[in-house]
């Protein structure tokens, strides 16, 4: 549920090379689709072209800076020693830069590393769901909420499920999009504190006083 179709979840790895923070990298998919879904992000996967960003037929380019990419292939290496199913990628590549395959984990433990944090980087992991209610549970087990996404045909389950999710942004059948400014910004429990954007981000500047007149 907490996903998107195969070629928006590549999407994600390709804008800023997976580190943006309301990009998803933790999919939620439902098993009947499970492995039709990691087969399909495998293929696009292993044709993505990764090199210099420059390059007009470069899909996706490296990441920051060698700390980074020092960083990710950790998680990486950590997430191989946690039972995780390695899919795609998971190595540096011998280019220029920090370049890094597009990863893709399968069966990932949602208690571990790769479960729980964000990995800012060209990683994405997928998590079995058999129900609504586990896949709702499993969305909100995490110390963070800033963003989440949801891919369905069933409108009102679109609405059912983006009220449970304790996310402070929900995108409904779409990928990441600039938050319009009129439109609150930011997260629930450790996604960062108040809001930007439409009057909730007005709020945050004002400080209201409370005066009490006996005549």
């Amino acid at each position: 549920m907490q996903g998107a179709s195969d070629t928006g979840a590549l999407g994600w790895l390709l804008v800023t090379n997976g580190q943006a923070c309301t990009l998803a990298s933790r999919f939620i998919v439902h098993r009947d689709i499970y492995d039709e879904y990691t087969e399909r992000l495998v293929s696009l996967m292993n044709d993505l072209k990764v090199g210099d960003a420059m390059d007009r037929s470069t899909g996706m380019g490296p990441v920051i800076t060698e700390a980074a990419a020092d960083r990710i292939m950790g998680m990486v290496d950590r997430a191989k020693g946690d039972g995780a199913t390695l899919l795609a990628g998971g190595v540096r590549l011998e280019m220029p830069g920090f370049m890094i395959a597009p990863t893709l984990f399968g069966d990932v433990d949602n208690s571990s590393e790769l479960g729980q944090e964000e990995v800012f980087g060209p990683v994405l992991s997928v998590l079995r769901f058999d129900h609504e209610d586990e896949a709702i549970a499993l969305a909100n087990s995490s110390r963070y909420g800033l963003a989440g996404y949801i891919h369905t045909n069933d409108l009102n389950r679109a609405f059912r499920v983006a009220s449970a999710m304790e996310t402070g942004n929900i995108w409904v059948n779409g990928g990441v999009a600039p938050a319009a400014a009129n439109a609150p910004f930011g997260g629930y429990k450790q996604s960062g504190l108040g809001r930007v954007g439409g009057i909730s981000g007005i709020l945050e500047y004002t400080r209201t006083k409370n005066v009490q007149i006996r005549f």
